[in-house]
């Protein structure tokens, strides 16, 4: 009942580590200490809205670039995405080696199948079974103390349970997924802890969550698709220096791409809570139909945010580009760009300057109230 999982990858790739890497970094804007999820409803401080709706539009363009259009030498910084780093690796490890043990090898099991039992490939259970029904497949596992390898000599020791469900019937049959399905994995008290060669703990997961993607045809990127995530995990990283736990709440991205030049379009809603235990740091943030667009022009990204976000320090703002942002590749701070920062007692205007500093217009009556050197300094990047 095992088989080699890197044909089930090879044909059909899982973006939950796009989700990770790109929605959850976008909250490297939104730092600060006390409680996620609280604040005010709306944000009345002109200064802490517009500097911290900066950091919040420099991280989210950054982290939707470099999520999407794997830009070199980008730079994530901030809490949600050293987390984001460090919990992708685990997952897709895990989840590779689940599926290696879940997805029965071409001739298999047939659908419906009574759950069979087998020995991890270094120890421990794994119970699978695998059915179908409505045109698509499901697999699922069971986990007791199953060990595994990954392909640095790491052991994986995995707990829980995991399901996939695709959409294509025969992956019983065949173990082969088509391209273009709907893919939906939900881990139950699921946990991974990592050994290195030397018997270190180098990392533990634990998750709870649901993970689905819905493709809905191509565009001038490639395939155009909607993802949602729901649920949290808990992560530890030796290598990566991060101890934290990320909550999703019906977090929903929509990517679609269209245009010459080719412009990729992104739509959020949902939001989640980060708890970054390294550094002392807890925020939440929320979407409400938060709009992206994202053009390669050359050596640099031309960018759009428009919307409503809602970080626990500040409270609710909406965001509307008035010029388009400008960040060349391989650098952390946009050039260029001017955003309108609305707030409960007016609107503030964000100005991105070529030396990659940030001008803070409060009143937006065209004065300078405020500058800032680096987008990524404090002020901008962290509430207060």
């Amino acid at each position: 009942m095992f088989m080699d999982a890197s044909g089930f990858f090879s044909r059909r790739g899982w973006r939950t580590g796009v989700v990770m890497l790109s929605a959850l970094v976008i909250g490297c804007g939104g730092g600060g200490g006390g409680e996620g999820g609280g604040g005010a409803e709306v944000c009345a401080d002109p200064e802490a809205c517009t500097e911290v709706a900066s950091g919040v539009a420099v991280s989210t363009v950054v982290s939707f670039t470099a999520a999407l259009t794997d830009i070199p030498g980008t730079d994530l910084s901030g809490s949600a995405a050293a987390l984001g780093r460090a919990g992708r690796r685990p997952l897709e490890i895990a989840r590779e080696l689940a599926l290696a043990a879940v997805v029965p090898a071409s001739g298999g099991a047939q659908a419906g199948g009574a759950a069979e039992c087998g020995r991890c490939p270094l120890g421990g259970t794994v119970c699978a079974s695998c059915s179908e029904g409505g045109g698509s497949s499901t697999v699922s596992g069971s986990f007791s103390s199953c060990r595994g390898e990954d392909d640095y000599g790491n052991t994986l020791l995995m707990n829980g349970n995991l399901s996939v469900t695709v959409g294509a019937a025969g992956v019983c049959r065949t173990g082969e997924v088509p391209d273009g399905v709907s893919m939906r994995m939900r881990l139950n008290g699921f946990s991974v802890v990592i050994t290195d060669r030397y018997g270190d703990t180098i990392g533990r997961l634990t998750a709870s969550f649901t993970a689905s993607i819905e493709p809905h045809g191509y565009g001038c990127a490639g395939e155009d698709f909607t993802e949602s995530l729901d649920g949290s995990f808990d992560i530890q990283s030796a290598e990566d220096d991060v101890n934290g736990a990320l909550r999703f709440r019906a977090l929903r991205l929509e990517v679609e791409s269209a245009g010459f030049p080719c412009v990729r379009d992104i739509r959020a809603n949902g939001g989640f809570d980060v708890n970054d235990r390294a550094n002392g740091r807890r925020f939440s943030q929320d979407f409400r139909e938060f709009h992206v667009t994202l053009a390669d022009a050359g050596g640099e990204i031309v960018a759009t945010l428009a919307g409503g976000v809602k970080i626990d320090c500040v409270g609710d703002v909406t965001l509307q580009t008035r010029s388009p942002i400008r960040l060349a590749r391989g650098t952390a701070c946009p050039h260029d760009g001017l955003l309108a920062v609305t707030r409960s007692e007016g609107t503030g205007l964000i100005h991105f300057t070529a030396s990659g500093g940030v001008e803070f217009d409060y009143d937006g009556n065209g004065t300078v109230d405020a500058f800032a050197a680096s987008c990524e300094d404090e002020s901008v990047s962290q509430c207060r």
